[in-house]
Order: structure tokens, then C-alpha cells, then sequence
């Protein structure tokens, strides 16, 4: 996952099967862009046992300098298996559904 790694002259027959997250967020902002969202709430777990809080930050960045404003963040600590656990999105999305695009 480390972008690091995509420097070919320090790892020149390195290939990875998972773009880096520089990559993945620009996607999701050219995505966003695309249909002109120009403000979203971002979710995203901080488990402890996760990366996702170093691909939040990436994708924070990513959107910060696409012109995409992240209105509120919001995270949930716990893993989210569909059907075996809690579903973490049903209070986000109800504690920020009016604040996300409404500016």
C-alpha cells in the first residue's frame, strides 16, 4: 500500500496487484467531480487494526486540492461484516444527512 514502492529506480521489478492510494483517491475525486459534487461527508473505520486512517488521509488531501470540501468526517472503531455486525452507516448517515450538501 505504500507509495513509497512506486519509486521504480529504488524498487525496479516491484508489482503490485492494489493501486497506491494516491491513485485510488484521484479516481474516487474524478468521480465526484464528474457529477459535480463538490461537498461530501466522508465515513471511514479507524479500527485499530486498519490502514484506513492512512487512506483517509490521502484521500482528504486528494479531494482538499481537487476542490472537493469534506463537510464532516465521521468514523466508526469496530470491523463492519455485512449481516454478522452492527451497521455502522445507519447513524452516520442520519447524524449528517442535512449538513452534507446543504451549504
Amino acid at each position: 500500500m505504500d507509495s513509497d514502492t512506486s519509486d521504480k529506480t529504488l524498487f525496479p521489478t516491484f508489482a503490485r496487484t492494489r493501486p497506491p492510494d494516491t491513485q485510488i483517491s484521484k479516481s474516487v475525486a474524478a468521480v465526484l467531480k464528474a457529477f459535480n459534487w463538490t461537498q461530501v461527508t466522508f465515513f471511514y473505520s479507524n479500527a485499530a487494526d486498519t490502514h484506513f486512517g492512512k487512506i483517509a488521509s490521502t484521500i482528504s488531501e486528494v479531494f482538499s486540492k481537487s476542490g472537493i470540501e469534506i463537510t464532516a468526517k465521521k468514523t466508526w472503531n469496530t470491523h463492519y461484516l455485512h449481516g454478522y455486525t452492527a451497521n455502522p452507516f445507519v447513524k452516520l448517515v442520519a447524524d449528517t444527512y442535512q449538513d452534507t450538501r446543504s451549504k
